[in-house]
């Protein structure tokens, strides 16, 4: 269930939060976990040692017939290894599943990781007007602002106020160009480029 006013994602029914506040300390977390695996520095893991965070995450382990179809979709070269990007990613396909659309119902059991997520598809979705899965540049500088502004029902959490952020147009243009989009960015170019608004 979506609720635009401002723009709030009542996702939960919980006290409501800056999204912002929420995503660094979700994004924040998941930093953590990679760099904990990731003991020499190089920006990579494992797809093993992914595994092993993703199981940590949920809290149980990962069937060996879902893990391969899984990994299949985030390690792309068969390289057997996951850069913080992908990463991200496939916490995404993971915890928010490979649909991205509008009008989810509500879920009361949701954590802060599933909140987070879902309130980043709903902003694509909306954001993506001829659902082709890509955004342009305009649309992505008001995903932004939209995400700037939003507030996501969370439990209550250990977060710093975040007050909006300025999105500028040299902003958005310097985000495309770590993302390596261009004139529009796929979803995750766009959760990438999500994490550094919000984390730099």
């Amino acid at each position: 269930k979506n609720e635009r006013s401002g723009t709030r994602f009542a996702l939960v029914r919980r006290s409501t939060m800056s999204a912002l506040a929420v995503l660094r300390l979700v994004f924040g977390g998941m930093k953590d976990k990679y760099r904990m695996f990731d003991v020499n520095g190089d920006g990579t893991i494992t797809t093993e040692e992914f595994r092993q965070v993703l199981e940590e995450m949920v809290g149980e382990p990962c069937p060996e017939a879902d893990w391969r179809v899984f990994i299949e979709k985030v390690d792309y070269d068969s390289s057997g290894t996951v850069e913080f990007e992908e990463f991200l990613y496939a916490l995404f396909l993971w915890f928010a599943g490979d649909s991205i659309e509008v009008g989810e119902e509500e879920d009361e059991d949701a954590d802060e990781v599933d909140s987070a997520f879902k309130m980043l598809k709903l902003v694509f979705a909306s954001a993506d007007k001829d659902k082709d899965g890509f955004i342009s540049k305009p649309q992505f500088g008001q995903a932004l602002k939209t995400i700037s502004s939003a507030t996501i029902a969370a439990a209550q959490l250990p977060a710093p106020a975040a007050p909006p952020k300025a999105v500028t147009t040299a902003l958005v243009n310097t985000l495309l160009a770590h993302v390596g989009g261009q004139d529009k960015v796929n979803f995750k170019q766009y959760l990438y480029g999500v994490y550094l608004f919000v984390t730099e």
